[in-house]
């Protein structure tokens, strides 16, 4: 029987002169036991050697590298804000976006056409200025109807919405709107316009 005198590690008689692994010339062991393949002296662990990534292939992606333990219990997420038009606004508990009063804005425009039509056409059915014929009347009725309903729409909108602002200026466009809605129902129950 031979023995590597570097790892210990036994070779029956006809093996080779050298250790297979570390390449120590092989002793001869005296009046050593039968060789049994079942009993090897073990060789301790090689120590862990760190990940190393052979280059890949042409047809092989590149492995990811190792993932490293996460920390346990994790750091609290940091809170980041957002630029909204001009402002910054802290995000996180509580957080809410900018109101906007773009629609009380719209309302008090297109309320503002509305009555200013209907006056118009007041003047002109009070006799204070006469420029209008039934053929000009009748369509800028129809406009300050159809204006005055939209601005009440987007008035009523804005009113209950949470997330709009300007509720005074829908409220005056809501006004001017129903001003000229009311005119037309006047004009409509004492002379007819258009359902008589």
């Amino acid at each position: 029987m031979k023995r590597c005198p570097s790892c210990q590690r036994t070779y029956p008689d006809d093996a080779p002169a050298f250790c297979v692994s570390d390449g120590t010339r092989l002793v001869d062991e005296p009046s050593a036991p039968a060789y049994d393949p079942q009993k090897t002296i073990m060789a301790s662990a090689p120590p862990p050697q760190p990940y190393s990534n052979p280059s890949p292939l042409p047809n092989n992606p590149p492995s990811p590298p190792p993932q490293q333990q996460a920390a346990w219990p994790p750091p609290p997420p940091q809170q980041q804000g957002q630029n909204w038009g001009g402002g910054y606004y802290p995000q996180g508990q509580g957080y809410a976006p900018p109101k906007s009063k773009s629609l009380a804005l719209a309302t008090l425009i297109i309320g503002c056409i509305s009555g200013l039509l209907g006056a118009f056409l007041l003047l002109d059915y009070l006799h204070v200025i006469r420029m209008l014929t039934r053929d000009t009347a009748i369509p800028m009725l129809i406009a300050a109807i159809a204006t005055g309903i939209i601005a009440l729409v987007l008035g009523l909108i804005t009113l209950f919405s949470s997330r709009q602002r300007g509720k005074g200026m829908a409220a005056v466009g809501m006004i001017l709107g129903a001003f000229s809605i009311g005119f037309w129902i006047y004009l409509e129950v004492e002379h007819g316009i258009f359902f008589r």
